[in-house]
């Protein structure tokens, strides 16, 4: 976690909040209770029930890069946010986060991301391109624990994906959600 904040402080100064008014996300997002959504950032998205997609049209991915999003997996979930960072299609990180607002303030912040907004609780404020820096390169890196309707998931994260953290995620109605990091 101080790893984490050392490295968001640094790109903090680095960019500033008016570097992200590119916002990216001009597509819509639905819920249907069932533990998935649809976010849709290009012209064509998937009705897949159990599952959501996320379309993605990109001169540096290849045409309708897609990811699905099911929250029925931690995995899944913390993948979403290495998508996300990829790609950089946001709108998928603010379905990561518990409806209910449980959750630490780092994956609250996450979370507002993907709805172009800046958690103002947390101590230092993520923007998107300093996301991107952070996690563009990251990756599951073990086997997930899970325990008591929580799980961990180690990952490697950091500009060059060598800096080791664990996302901490809980269960709530059959569905995953980011918690803390």
């Amino acid at each position: 976690m101080k790893k984490l904040m050392s490295i968001l402080t640094a790109c903090l100064f680095v960019f500033t909040l008016a570097c992200c008014s590119g916002d990216k996300d001009s597509g819509s997002s639905a819920s249907d209770g069932s533990g998935t959504s649809s976010v849709s950032s290009s012209s064509s998205s998937s009705d897949n029930k159990g599952a959501s997609t996320v379309n993605k049209d990109s001169e540096e991915e290849e045409d309708n890069q897609t990811f699905t999003l099911n929250s029925k997996t931690p995995e899944n979930v913390v993948n979403a946010i290495f998508y996300a960072a990829r790609t950089q299609d946001f709108q998928i990180l603010g379905e990561l986060c518990d409806p209910e607002g449980e959750g630490d303030d780092d994956s609250k912040s996450l979370c507002a991301l993907g709805r172009n907004e800046i958690h103002q609780g947390s101590e230092h404020q993520i923007t998107r391109e300093n996301f991107v820096e952070v996690f563009k390169n990251g990756k599951i890196s073990g086997v997930t624990t899970k325990r008591d309707g929580g799980a961990k998931v180690p990952i490697l994260f950091g500009p060059d994906g060598d800096k080791e953290e664990t996302m901490k995620l809980f269960k709530r109605d059959g569905k995953w959600y980011l918690y803390s990091f």
